[in-house]
């Protein structure tokens, strides 16, 4: 829940001296005058709107002439008008507090401290004429503090009837000049101001008056510059541009908002020990040291060694150390701060969470005693809730302070420090970087060089090159409507307008045989694509300019690829489908290009490309051979040199043990007619394992779901193993069987048709038969995996071990920072029931060893709302068997907890896994407490 600030209106003017200390905002629910200003919790206008006080419905009698009821309960006789229904009871066309028999009722009273519009004239409490002449509290009481103190949206001398009656009388004193009120000041209107020394602590007071900073001229005295303070008002001050224009003893040249261009420098007290922290570093009103504020107004802290971050956990309090002399500017001070500093590595992006139960935030700037050399700050949420500042940086010294948002707000605290480095060169912008290769951030010509458009790129220093950004002009000529007669020649960019509701814009494009036309309708990079401004149809045409080789209408349309069969000029036309001429313009983007040879990728006249042929292969074209068909090389036609006949091997009836045919390899037979089984026989010695596996003739069948077969592995008649579909996840509907002989002796493989797609097919029936081996695909008993191969440096060892396991992370108490996209993809938790990982999805594994026997929390944070974690825990990190707790209650960007008895010395490894949506991946933070 993001806070709610209510503040005096001083301290939410645009720009405000910073040496004013802004009082602290009302709590509506303690029993405290937070704020001072006379009036508790829900008497103060500040919690009007606040929840704590929102009004009941009260119970009670009231006595009318006519009936209904009110907000009470009560009953009346009589036929006149009811005051609080919102009708005209008594049908003189007036209606509630309108008509004049309501005047003295109640209900058309208007409360004046409720914020509560009581008698339905559009205005509330002090806002009514009702209440400014009747309610004490709605008088200004106060004319020279820069505070509606009455909340009728005036205040002092700008505008405020009590005030302009008589404390607002100018003096003799000019802008800049001493005072102690404000009659003392001048000013042409009748609005002086005094920034006295009783009020603001302004050394002698300087005089000033209320001024437009919209107009012209701004009604100040010569030499003073008028500065916005607030929505529609500024307050003169004696302007300057050094510290030798300021005549005043102890009066110095400075901005009234450092670091902010646009905001002059003017004449202010500098006086260390008054308060006001003009060019000093702090200022606590006196001149004593080690309370945080030096007798010379520098920051005790930033005077000593200041103590560093860490990337990773770091953690402090609030409560037993620091002083409170600073804070950030989205906080109102008066908690003790810890003060560090950090310096990253280099070019990147800066990531501080912070982690409280108190109201605390965190602000990083470049000089330790300077709040305007603040770089961010982040003080959005309630204690509880952790706040997270993201920013870039260099690798310069930073401070950054951990603080309370107000006085009282002060406790126990973690922060967690992480630092991604800019690396300029592998296409991924960051930091600051503008762009990085093809990352280009979202970046358009016209966000770099107004008015323009074209081809955004990157230099090699990841900065925008806009050398190719064009002007903005509309370059067509009309008429340009018919093809292929009258046209515009195609030149890039090619910029048009619809001229009328029926307007087309025809372009002629040189084109070449078996090159690809692409062609787009697009806009100035403005949005007109996507917010559907624009509405066309885009048609290309043959070289006689009437036969269409392809056409879309919707919106921004486009078509790509379009194959040109011979030499020529083509046409593309653009029509204006929307019939709206009342656009900025549009873009027509064509593009040619010659498919290579070579590239595996067989486009437009290419019969083939290397292993791309076009869905080939000697089965498919000529049922009656099998083998490896090829493709040319210049991509002309197909190789099927390799094609022959197909040799199949079975002996009919085979269809029982007591029939199987004997295997031999390679074992090609036909399941037909519908409902034949073929079945072979293989001998094995005992131990060894039986793999038997169903595969097409060479045409993709399996994979692309055109042969679906069942095959099982039999002895004496008892079926040990049996499968139906390699992966039906992927369609791919062979089968995969694979079952350790008992003995030795003789086993049977039978193959039969399953379902009703492919009753019947031809195909090849693959068995192997020998000892167990790490490498083969197949996990066996004492694998970890087994990813078919013996390599390492994959995630499964040579060995068949998880290289995960074999180093796992080290894990810490408190926070660790991980990210699922470095993981591997040989975890999955066994209670899938509770947690919904997946074997194909990655993970990373930790290793915790605990200091002493108890109780272990285990906390996963994502720290992108797009991850979605799954958690679990084993005693051996490669046996799935040993899981320990398993949870996934949470959705995307939810935290995942769980808790564990854990024994010292005793190693326990911790799985954050990817949920099974494959796209669930990313950074994380792992909390262990114990």
């Amino acid at each position: 829940m993001l806070r709610q600030v209510r503040a005096p209106l001083f301290c939410l003017l645009t720009l405000v001296p910073l040496a004013l200390a802004c009082p602290a905002p009302e709590v509506c629910d303690d029993d405290v005058d937070n704020d001072g200003d006379g009036d508790t919790d829900c008497d103060d206008d500040d919690c009007s709107n606040d929840d704590a006080c929102d009004a009941g419905e009260g119970e009670g009698e009231g006595e009318g002439e006519g009936e209904g009821e009110g907000e009470g309960e009560g009953e009346g006789e009589g036929e006149g008008e009811i005051c609080d229904n919102w009708e005209d009871d008594d049908g003189d066309d007036l209606w509630d507090c309108e008509d004049p028999e309501c005047a003295d009722d109640t209900a058309c009273i208007e409360i004046c401290d409720n914020g509560i519009d009581d008698n339905y004239d559009y205005l509330y409490d002090c806002e009514d004429p009702e209440c400014d002449a009747n309610f004490p509290g709605c008088v200004e009481t106060n004319c020279s503090n820069l505070v509606d103190d009455e909340g009728n949206g005036t205040f002092d001398c700008f505008n405020e009837p009590d005030c302009k009656a008589g404390s607002c009388t100018p003096g003799a004193t000019p802008t800049g000049g001493p005072c102690a009120l404000q009659t003392d000041c001048t000013a042409d209107d009748n609005d002086p101001f005094c920034w006295s020394e009783a009020e603001f602590g302004w050394l002698g007071g300087s005089c000033g008056e209320f001024c437009d900073p919209t107009a012209e001229p701004d009604s100040c005295d010569a030499g003073a510059v008028c500065v916005a303070m607030g929505s529609g008002f500024g307050l003169c001050f004696d302007g300057c541009a050094n510290d030798g224009e300021c005549t005043r003893t102890s009066y110095v040249c400075e901005s009234l908002s450092p670091g902010v261009e646009t905001v002059p420098n003017a004449c202010q007290p500098h006086v260390c020990g008054d308060g006001l922290a003009v060019r000093e570093e702090c200022d606590d009103e006196n001149s004593a040291a080690g309370d945080g504020c030096s007798g010379s107004c520098t920051m005790e802290a930033c005077d000593a060694a200041l103590p560093a971050l860490v990337l990773g956990a770091n953690s402090g309090s609030t409560s037993t150390s620091g002083f409170s002399v600073t804070h950030g500017t989205c906080q109102y001070g008066g908690a003790r701060e810890n003060i560090f500093t950090f310096t990253a590595a280099g070019d990147g992006e800066l990531r501080l969470t912070l982690g409280s139960t108190a109201d605390m935030g965190i602000s990083v700037r470049t000089d330790c005693g300077s709040l305007a050399s603040e770089l961010a700050c982040a003080d959005r949420e309630y204690g509880g809730s952790d706040e997270v500042l993201e920013l870039d940086v260099t690798a310069t010294p930073l401070t950054v302070l951990v603080d309370g948002y107000y006085t009282g707000d002060e406790g126990a605290w973690t922060l967690d420090v992480a630092f991604a480095a800019r690396n300029c060169g592998d296409n991924s912008e960051q930091g600051s970087e503008q762009c990085d290769g093809t990352d280009l951030d979202g970046g358009r010509c016209r966000d770099v060089t107004p008015d323009t458009i074209g081809s955004l790129a990157c230099n090699v220093d990841c900065t925008f090159d806009a050398s190719g950004c064009v002007p903005i002009v509309i370059n067509e000529s009309e008429p340009n409507d018919t093809a292929p007669g009258a046209v515009n020649a195609y030149t890039d960019p090619f910029l048009a307008a619809f001229s009328s509701a029926t307007d087309v814009d025809c372009v002629s494009v040189v084109g070449h045989r078996g090159e690809l036309l692409s062609a787009a309708v697009r806009d100035f990079d403005n949005g007109d694509c996507a917010n559907y401004s624009i509405d066309a149809s885009l048609t290309v045409y043959d070289t006689d300019g009437t036969t269409e080789l392809a056409g879309y209408d919707y919106y921004c349309a486009s078509v790509a690829d379009v194959v040109l069969e011979e030499d020529g000029t083509y046409f593309v036309c653009v029509g204006n489908a929307g019939s709206d001429a009342d656009i900025e313009g549009y873009r027509i983007l064509v593009t040619t290009r010659m498919p290579v040879c070579g590239d595996d990728n067989a486009e437009g006249l290419e019969a083939c490309d290397g292993t791309d042929l076009r869905g080939s292969s000697c089965y498919r074209d000529d049922p009656t051979t099998w083998g490896t068909i090829g493709c040319l090389s210049d991509c002309s036609e197909l190789d099927t040199s390799a094609c022959e006949p197909i040799p199949f091997s079975e002996t009919e009836q085979n269809g029982t043990d007591a029939t199987a045919n004997a295997y031999a390899d390679p074992f090609l037979a036909r399941i037909t007619p519908a409902g034949d089984i073929d079945c072979v026989s293989v001998s094995a010695s005992a131990g060894d394992r039986i793999i038997a596996r169903t595969a097409d003739l060479g045409d993709g069948a399996c994979e692309g779901s055109d042969l679906d077969s069942k095959v099982e592995i039999r002895s004496g008649g008892t079926v040990l193993q049996s499968n139906d579909d390699i992966d039906a996840n992927n369609y791919n509907y062979c089968s995969l069987a694979y079952a350790t002989a008992a003995t030795t002796g003789t086993y049977v493989i039978c193959t039969s048709a399953s379902g009703s797609y492919t009753p019947t097919y031809d195909y090849q029936l693959v068995v192997t038969v020998g000892p167990p081996v790490c490498g083969d695909g197949l996990l066996d008993d004492g694998e970890q995996c087994d990813d078919a191969n013996n390599d390492g440096d994959d995630g499964c060892s040579g060995s068949c071990e998880i290289e995960a396991c074999l180093d796992p992370l080290h894990a810490e108490l408190g926070a660790n920072s991980g990210d699922t996209t470095n993981g591997v993809d040989y975890f999955a938790p066994v209670d899938v029931t509770a947690c919904a990982a997946g074997a194909d999805e990655i993970g990373e594994v930790w290793q915790y060893v605990p200091a002493s026997t108890g109780s272990l929390t285990i906390a996963v944070a994502p720290t992108d709302p797009d991850t979605d974690v799954v958690l679990y825990a084993r005693s051996a990190c490669g046996d799935a068997e040993t899981e320990l707790s398993c949870t996934d209650d949470g959705l995307w960007g939810d935290d995942e907890t769980l808790t564990l008895a854990v024994t010292d010395g005793v190693p326990v490894f911790i799985f954050v896994d990817q949920s099974w949506w494959s796209f669930a991946d990313g950074p994380y933070t792992l909390t262990l407490t114990q």
